[in-house]
């Protein structure tokens, strides 16, 4: 209950008893304690937190990334499985999965990753994706003070979004394969709520591509970036989808912004989509009631989905 590893109390009672004797046993706790508050609290010292503390050195996106960097997806899955017995899939995917990838991003951004080793951490990946895919999620407490969206309380004989050739939500991979990452982890949370998603590389949604891409049965769009930049790379793609899909909701996904950073940006208006997502859940909530707006119910989105979105 101190924040001491075992082994730190260990050798912390055997040192102060050696130099003090009984007095140094009952004070070694406190005074260990007291060093690794030090380290918590004071940039130089940090290394005493580490050492003595029982917090692993790593958070757990970082382990994330450090996994998929060391092309261990297997050992990550392992990782978010004992996380997943608290929360929910769509919430391990925002809370540490994407911000994982952001790490990624910005080894990207840093010019340290080149395309062959983004390439093998997509498939890292979409390993974990695939591990992760009969997860079912752990009943939690349900908080009261929140509007009810069970799925159970969807009017039996309505129409949903088709499961049918996978067409029906087209996630879209804003520049690369980080962000293709990003959206495989949207379509699989889409495909679990009985919603057909399809994931779609940024090379094919490419002016020249963009032609050739099959558009039938679509009925949300929503593209998925884990860096904003300046929105002009979003901008572009919102009218080049347009075109094709002139009728079709569109929804942009910056899964690192806030929510006052895409109002700070004017995130709406700077790219023309339809709807601005900063978590795949609100994404989830968002493809949900865009698709009811163009006269489909869907089933209902996880309550989180929704009161994010909201």
């Amino acid at each position: 209950s101190t924040g001491l590893s075992a082994v730190a109390i260990i050798i912390a009672a055997a040192f102060w008893t050696w130099l003090w004797g009984p007095v140094g046993l009952l004070l070694s706790t406190p005074l260990t304690l007291c060093l690794v508050v030090l380290g918590r609290h004071v940039d130089s010292l940090k290394f005493l937190d580490v050492a003595f503390g029982d917090a692993p050195a790593l958070t757990p996106e970082e382990a994330f990334y450090q996994r998929i960097l060391a092309d261990d997806p297997d050992e990550a899955a392992y990782h978010a499985e004992r996380l997943l017995k608290e929360r929910t899939l769509a919430a391990y995917y925002d809370d540490v999965a994407i911000k994982g990838l952001a790490l990624a991003q910005l080894d990207v951004n840093r010019g340290l990753l080149d395309h062959a080793r983004r390439v093998r951490l997509k498939s890292a990946v979409d390993d974990i994706i695939d591990d992760l895919s009969d997860h079912d999620d752990p009943v939690l407490p349900k908080d009261e003070s929140q509007p009810s969206t069970d799925p159970a309380k969807v009017a039996q004989g309505e129409e949903t979004i088709p499961a049918g050739d996978g067409n029906a939500v087209l996630c879209i991979a804003g520049r690369g394969s980080l962000d293709e990452a990003a959206a495989a982890m949207l379509a699989q949370l889409l495909a679990r709520q009985g919603i057909a998603a399809r994931v779609v590389p940024s090379a094919a949604v490419s002016a020249a591509n963009l032609f050739h891409l099959d558009i039938r049965g679509v009925r949300a769009v929503c593209l998925s970036y884990l860096e904003a930049g300046g929105f002009t790379n979003a901008r572009f793609l919102v009218r080049r989808l347009r075109r094709r899909l002139p009728k079709t909701p569109i929804i942009a996904g910056f899964w690192t912004l806030s929510a006052d950073d895409v109002e700070r940006m004017e995130a709406l208006p700077q790219t023309g989509a339809d709807t601005i997502a900063t978590s795949l859940q609100q994404a989830i909530g968002a493809i949900c009631r865009a698709a009811a707006c163009a006269g489909t119910t869907v089933p209902a989105a996880p309550v989180a989905a929704v009161d994010a979105a909201e």
